[in-house]
């Protein structure tokens, strides 16, 4: 009888690690390929659906689209992120009127700019693409760039009819598309760029790229794409809306363990909260041009903190929703500007030991079917080593097995009353 419930529980617990380990997968969702990069629209009139990539924006209103670089290409020799010193992109636009600034440095985001240029060099605004180009320096060695996030900036205007156009980020091609989206990596050694390396596709639209009604509309490779509607304003009031804005910053260590507090470097931590009248979906925080993703968004009424690493001596910066990605009811109190104070760091202390308790094999000072899991994952080679190792046998038969992962989950089941048996 006992070996039959043990059975049981056994399978119950590797259902159980099963559970998590597609629960966790899911929750963390698809990651960007090296280079990727990406739109988003913005501004007072605009109410976008990020699931459907589309945007509604006021009849004649002024709106902007932001390309952001949201991952660093890759190093051909050792295939890890490289710096780079060069990038390009290519917005299409359709019928919608593109506004250039007078210089073409204004449009420009990405912080290492120092040679910007733009195609058309003078646009009038209906070309339906416009291209920019930037390098970090004007002769090499160039200096090395590692900057994620925005990078250009445009504004545009909606037609003053009701319509729809498409807005997309077209990718370098050598042949049909030499001066499309991507990156030109560094040579460490030299310098100098590398080739440029295309904005990866996420996949494809039909575009009438040349606005020639005689001609058929062509099907490209985008790297990123949004559908913009404009519409005359509706007598309904507007949806309920999240307003995400920066609560607090100040200068701490990462870690919040008094005795680790001398070996910990400083950095700031920020807290965003979301005091609207709805949820907020996945948004940027960027503190001093760094940006973090809160990928599960935030609940109304809560609050959630991020930690950077390092700060300044002089003004720090901190905003929410950096890359434009939730629409709020107030758009204009998502930054904090602030001189913080840098904090004296204890000096280095003993920490208390922690007494063992039977079956904390996460070390979390108590028993539960995670550390059943955890057991069990350790038993099918799927982890190699548990943080409290010396927790793990349970019935001290000299061996951590499937039958100590059982123990454990009787224990928590409250088939049994203590640990070790």
């Amino acid at each position: 009888m006992r070996t039959g419930l043990a059975a049981a529980v056994v399978l119950l617990a590797v259902a159980i690690v099963l559970a998590w380990q597609l629960a966790a997968s899911a929750a963390s969702g698809p990651e960007k390929p090296p280079g990727s990069m990406s739109l988003a629209i913005g501004g007072p009139s605009v109410v976008c659906n990020v699931a459907a990539a589309s945007c509604g924006v006021l009849l004649g209103q002024e709106f902007t689209v932001t390309v952001s670089l949201d991952s660093l290409p890759l190093d051909p020799a050792s295939q890890q992120p490289a710096a780079y010193a060069g990038l390009q992109t290519y917005v299409f636009y359709s019928g919608l009127t593109y506004k250039p600034t007078a210089v073409v440095a204004d449009e420009i985001a990405w912080p290492e700019s120092a040679l910007p240029v733009r195609s058309p060099a003078s646009p009038g605004g209906q070309e339906r693409f416009v291209v920019h180009g930037d390098v970090t320096g004007t002769s090499p060695p160039l200096p090395p760039s590692s900057h994620t996030g925005a990078v250009l900036s445009l504004t545009l205007t909606c037609a003053s009819e009701e319509a729809a156009f498409d807005i997309a980020l077209l990718p370098y091609d050598p042949i049909a598309r030499p001066l499309g989206a991507g990156v030109r990596p560094l040579d460490a050694e030299t310098g100098e760029l590398g080739a440029t390396v295309a904005a990866p596709a996420t996949g494809q639209r039909t575009l009438d790229l040349d606005g020639d009604g005689a001609t058929p509309a062509e099907t490209v490779d985008v790297a990123d794409a949004w559908r913009v509607v404009c519409s005359p304003p509706t007598p309904t009031p507007p949806p309920n809306l999240p307003d995400l804005f920066v609560a607090n910053m100040r200068i701490v260590p990462e870690i919040g363990g008094g005795c680790d507090l001398a070996s910990t470097p400083l950095g700031i931590r920020v807290f965003v909260g979301n005091f609207g009248t709805a949820d907020a979906g996945p948004f940027a925080v960027e503190v001093n041009g760094v940006q973090q993703s809160v990928d599960a968004g935030l609940a109304l009424g809560d609050r959630v903190s991020l930690w950077f690493s390092g700060y300044l001596f002089g003004e720090n910066t901190a905003i929410a929703d950096a890359k434009l990605q939730v629409t709020e009811s107030d758009e204009e109190n998502n930054a904090l500007t602030a001189f913080l104070a840098v904090p004296t760091l204890p000096l280095p202390c003993t920490p208390t030991p922690v007494p063992a308790v039977v079956g904390d094999v996460d070390c979390n000072g108590g028993v539960n079917s995670i550390d059943a899991a955890l057991v069990l994952q350790l038993g099918a080679g799927l982890v190699d080593s548990l943080a409290c190792e010396e927790n793990a046998d349970v019935n001290e038969s000299g061996a951590v097995d499937a039958i100590d992962a059982a123990l454990i989950l009787q224990l928590v089941a409250g088939l049994i009353a203590l640990l070790p048996v």
